[in-house]
């Protein structure tokens, strides 16, 4: 979760010195990450828009509660 708040400063950073909003995409991220990936996603055209129009930060943060769930469930279960 840190790492989507981390994101947005980081945006918020380069949008001060450079004045111009640059966003950042779980696509454009998956390209830099895993060309292969992305090449595959890049054949459904519906996957690559949803992949296209989700920010990265969202995606960062909606991850990082998913785990802190998963992470309660499981030491509920196990205390």
């Amino acid at each position: 979760m840190l790492s989507g708040f981390l994101t947005i400063g980081y945006q918020g950073l380069r949008f001060l010195t450079d004045n111009a909003w640059n966003p950042y995409t779980v696509l454009s991220w998956l390209q830099g990450v895993s060309p292969s990936m992305a090449d595959l996603t890049s054949t459904n055209p519906g996957l690559a828009n949803a992949l296209e129009s989700c920010p990265l930060s969202g995606a960062f943060i909606a991850l990082g509660l998913l785990l802190l769930f998963i992470g309660s469930k499981i030491k509920n279960r196990y205390a």
